[in-house]
């Protein structure tokens, strides 16, 4: 059951990337062709670089929102993995600050006695 679950999510997401490569081509191809009408009729390059600007704005919208959909069904997915790793990184933190604090009592100590790092008489 959870396997079919998986193929028809992945099969979803496929249909959505491919539906969107799609669009940003037939969007392209419209403002191509506007900008080749344009140069036709007049040479204002102030125009073809706006066209070409709104070119970009649009491929870089479609990423993003591209970007949102994979992040949000990742997140639904990961959400459990990603608890346990968040525990897991406490503990290693944890572990690590012991070990820190175990060291920085140790030079005091040896500081006290007179003793460097090195275990040389001051």
């Amino acid at each position: 059951m959870m396997m079919m679950m998986m193929m028809m999510m992945m099969m979803m997401m496929m249909m959505m990337m491919m539906m969107m490569m799609m669009m940003i081509i037939i969007m392209m191809r419209m403002m191509m062709r506007i900008v080749m009408r344009r140069r036709e009729e007049e040479d204002n390059d102030n125009e073809n670089m706006m066209m070409m600007m709104m070119m970009m704005m649009m491929m870089m919208m479609m990423i993003m929102i591209m970007k949102k959909k994979t992040d949000k069904k990742n997140k639904d997915m990961n959400s459990r993995n990603r608890k346990n790793r968040k525990k897991e990184q406490k503990e290693e933190q944890e572990e690590g600050q012991k070990q820190i604090e175990g060291k920085r009592t140790e030079r005091r100590a040896r500081r006290k006695k007179g003793i460097r790092e090195t275990g040389r008489v001051l």
